[in-house]
C-alpha cells in the first residue's frame, strides 16, 4: 500500500506505540492484582469507587482539550505560526489548571459527603481516598496535555514514555513500597497521586525539550475561543463515554457495598482485555484508512474494514473462549480465590466487550466520514441505557446486574452500528469465514476443558492450556483456510508499521490460500 509523506511519522512510531500499550496494559493490571490481593476485597473495593468518581473529574478538568491541542499544534506548527503554536498550549494549561484547581478544591471539602451519601461510608477510608487522589487533578490535566502537544509535534513517543509506561511504572512501584510499610488505603491514593505529579513534571520536561517554552521570546497568540469552540463537544462526549465506563462501579458502591464492588472490579479488567486486539489493530491500520479515504478509496475502505473486523474477531475470540470455559480459574489465578464469586460478572461482561471487535473500527469509519455526530449519538444511547439498567438491574443481581446492563449496552450499540455501516456502506462485515472462526473456538475449548482436571491448574498450567488452546485454534483456522487474500496486506500493513519480520506468515498465508 504506498504511503502518503505525512504518513511516515506515524509509520515510525507505530512499532514503539504498539510495544508501549502492550506494556501499559501489562502494569496497569499487574497493578490492580497487587492491590486487591495485597491490601483485600474490601480496600479494593474502596480503591475502586474512589477511582471511579475521580474520574468523572478528571474527564472533566481535561475540557476536551488534548484533542484540541493535538489537532491546533500540529496544524499551526505545519503553517509555520510558532505564535499560535505557544498559544494553543498556554492557554490549553491556563484554561484547565484554573477548572483542576478549583474542582480538587471543591471534591477536597466535600469529600466525606460524598462519601458519605454516595457510598456510605462510615469508616474515613473512601473519604480518605478522595481527598488525597482529588490533589492530582491540576497535575493530571497538566501531565495529560503536555502529552498532548507532544503528539502535535508527532513526538509519539513522549506519550509512549509518559502516559503508557512511567506513570503505570510508578503507580505500580509506589503502591508496592507503601503497602509493604503499611500505610494501607492511605499509601494507595499516595502512590496514585505521587505516580501523577512525577509523571508531570516528565512530561512537562520532554514538552519543553521539543519546544522550550520558557525560553522561547515569541509572544503567544491568544488561543481561547478557538480551542473552547473545537474541544466542547468533545468534552460531553467524554463524559458520555465516563458515564459508561464508570456508572456500573459508582451504581454498585451505592447499592451495594465495598466487597461486592472489589468482585466486580476483579472480572472487570480481564473482561476488558477483549478490546485489546482490536484497539491494537485499530491504532496500526487508522494511517490506512486515513489514507485511502484522502484518495477518494471507497472500496479499499469496505476491503479493510471487513478484514480488519475479521481479524479483530479471529484474535478476541480464543480470549472469550478461554474466559467461558475457565472464567473460575481465571479469577483464582489471577485475583485470588476470594474473586471467585465474579465468575458469572466476568462471562457477562466478557461477551459485552468482545463486541468490540466490529465497534471500535465503526467510529473509526464514522470519525473518517466526518460522522462525528452520529458518534456522539452512540454514546448518548450507550450512557443513557448503561445508566437505566444499571439503576433496576443491580438492586435484583447485584454484580451479574452491573455486568448484564454493560452486556446489554454494548449489544445495542453493536446492532446500531451494524445497521450504520450497512446502510451508509452497503456492506454488511460479518461472513462464513466467522463461523470457522466460532467453530475453531469451541473445539479447541472443550479439548481443553476436559484436560484440564489433570492438572493442578497454578499460573504456570494456565499459561501452557492458554497456549495448547490457541494452537488449537489456530490450527484448525489452517484447517479449515479461513484466510483470505486480503490478509497477506493486512500482514504486509502490520509488517510496515512495526517493522517485524512477518515472513514466515506470509508464507504460511500463501501456502493455504
Amino acid at each position: 500500500m504506498e504511503e502518503l509523506p505525512y504518513l511516515k511519522t506515524i509509520v515510525k512510531g507505530a512499532g514503539l506505540v504498539l510495544i508501549g500499550t502492550i506494556i501499559s496494559k501489562f502494569l496497569s493490571f499487574v497493578y490492580r492484582i497487587f492491590i486487591a490481593r495485597y491490601f483485600g476485597v474490601e480496600e479494593y473495593g474502596i480503591f475502586s469507587m474512589a477511582l471511579a468518581l475521580l474520574s468523572f473529574f478528571m474527564i472533566i478538568v481535561l475540557l476536551g482539550l488534548p484533542q484540541g491541542i493535538t489537532r491546533y499544534v500540529s496544524y499551526y506548527k505545519s503553517k509555520g505560526s510558532e505564535a499560535k503554536v505557544k498559544g494553543t498550549i498556554l492557554d490549553s494549561f491556563k484554561l484547565s489548571l484554573i477548572v483542576s484547581v478549583i474542582l480538587a478544591f471543591l471534591l477536597f471539602l466535600i469529600s466525606d459527603t460524598i462519601a458519605f451519601y454516595l457510598f456510605h461510608d462510615t469508616t474515613g477510608k473512601i473519604t480518605t481516598l478522595i481527598r488525597i487522589m482529588s490533589l492530582s487533578l491540576p497535575f493530571f490535566s497538566l501531565f495529560m496535555l503536555s502529552t498532548s502537544a507532544s503528539v502535535g509535534f508527532k513526538k509519539i513517543e513522549h506519550r509512549v514514555y509518559t502516559e503508557y509506561i512511567s506513570q503505570n511504572l510508578l503507580k505500580l512501584v509506589f503502591t508496592v513500597f507503601f503497602g509493604l510499610i503499611g500505610l494501607g488505603v492511605f499509601g494507595i491514593g499516595l502512590a496514585w497521586t505521587l505516580a501523577i505529579i512525577l509523571t508531570s513534571f516528565l512530561s512537562l520536561y520532554l514538552l519543553n525539550k521539543t519546544f522550550p517554552l520558557i525560553k522561547k521570546t515569541i509572544k503567544s497568540h491568544p488561543m481561547k475561543k478557538e480551542l473552547l469552540h473545537f474541544s466542547m463537544p468533545l468534552l460531553f462526549a467524554g463524559f458520555l463515554g465516563t458515564i459508561v465506563s464508570y456508572t456500573d462501579t459508582v451504581m454498585l458502591g451505592f447499592f451495594t457495598t465495598p466487597k461486592e464492588v472489589g468482585i466486580y472490579n476483579a472480572a472487570l479488567p480481564i473482561a476488558q482485555l477483549l478490546m485489546v486486539p482490536s484497539a491494537l489493530l485499530s491504532s496500526l491500520l487508522l494511517p490506512v484508512l486515513s489514507e485511502m479515504y484522502a484518495k477518494k478509496k471507497t472500496l479499499a475502505i469496505k476491503k479493510i474494514y471487513k478484514t480488519i473486523t475479521r481479524w479483530s474477531f479471529y484474535l478476541s475470540f480464543p480470549l472469550l473462549v478461554t474466559i467461558l470455559f475457565f472464567s473460575q480459574q481465571i479469577l483464582i489465578v489471577t485475583f485470588g480465590e476470594i474473586y471467585i464469586k465474579g465468575s458469572t460478572a466476568l462471562i457477562i461482561l466478557s461477551m459485552g466487550f468482545f463486541l468490540n471487535f466490529t465497534l471500535i473500527h465503526v467510529v473509526n469509519v464514522m470519525s473518517l466520514m466526518k460522522k462525528t455526530t452520529k458518534v456522539l449519538h452512540l454514546s448518548i444511547v450507550a450512557a443513557f441505557t448503561n445508566f437505566l439498567l444499571n439503576l433496576f438491574l443491580i438492586p435484583v443481581w447485584n454484580i451479574e446486574g452491573a455486568a448484564t446492563a454493560s452486556f446489554t449496552s454494548y449489544l445495542i450499540i453493536f446492532i446500531l452500528s451494524l445497521i450504520w455501516i450497512n446502510k451508509n456502506l452497503h456492506m454488511f462485515p460479518l461472513e462464513f469465514a466467522y463461523v470457522k472462526s466460532i467453530l475453531a473456538g469451541c473445539f479447541a475449548g472443550f479439548s481443553i476443558f476436559f484436560i484440564k482436571d489433570i492438572f493442578y491448574l497454578n499460573f504456570f498450567f494456565a499459561i501452557v492450556l492458554s497456549l495448547l488452546l490457541l494452537i488449537i485454534y489456530v490450527f484448525i483456522l489452517l484447517f479449515f483456510k479461513s484466510f483470505l487474500k486480503e490478509d497477506i496486506e493486512i500482514i504486509l500493513s502490520i509488517e510496515k508499521r512495526t517493522g517485524i519480520n512477518l515472513e514466515r506468515i506470509k508464507k504460511l498465508l500463501r501456502k493455504i490460500i
